[in-house]
């Protein structure tokens, strides 16, 4: 049984060679884009790309394209703007009734841009920490 983990070296299945399926690692393309370090980007469900899409022009039209590497932003915001959606989600409602997309949607932009943001340097992050953690 497969627990995620490569049945011949053990390790995470990622981009190892032996990892690969059989008939795949005869693909030199392939071979090459593991070496180079290549994202496998043909992993990715492509059906959502044009909500993400819309759901980010939205933001865009709202709040300016790539706003959040202009200014900094706060890791609050996006945190309640995620709540909010899945929250709405929970109690039954698919679609915001904003922009017409689905509610997931706003939540996989919204964790793109805290992502993102945090690459590129801008995301102050103001998430609480609970006394717990302080005392740890």
């Amino acid at each position: 049984m497969n627990d995620g983990n490569c049945e011949t070296c053990g390790e995470d299945l990622q981009m190892n060679a032996c990892c690969i399926p059989r008939d795949e690692k005869q693909n030199p393309k392939l071979i090459r884009a593991l070496k180079d370090g290549k994202a496998p980007l043909e992993y990715l469900p492509s059906s959502v790309w044009p909500g993400d899409a819309r759901v980010h022009k939205t933001g865009a039209d709202k709040y300016g394209r790539s706003n959040w590497l202009l200014d900094s932003i706060l890791a609050s915001t996006y945190k309640g703007a995620i709540l909010r959606h899945l929250k709405a989600w929970c109690e039954g409602e698919d679609v915001d009734p904003e922009s017409g997309e689905h509610h997931f949607y706003h939540i996989r932009a919204c964790c793109a841009i805290v992502l993102d943001s945090g690459m590129k340097g801008t995301l102050i992050d103001d998430r609480l920490v609970s006394e717990s953690k302080d005392q740890g």
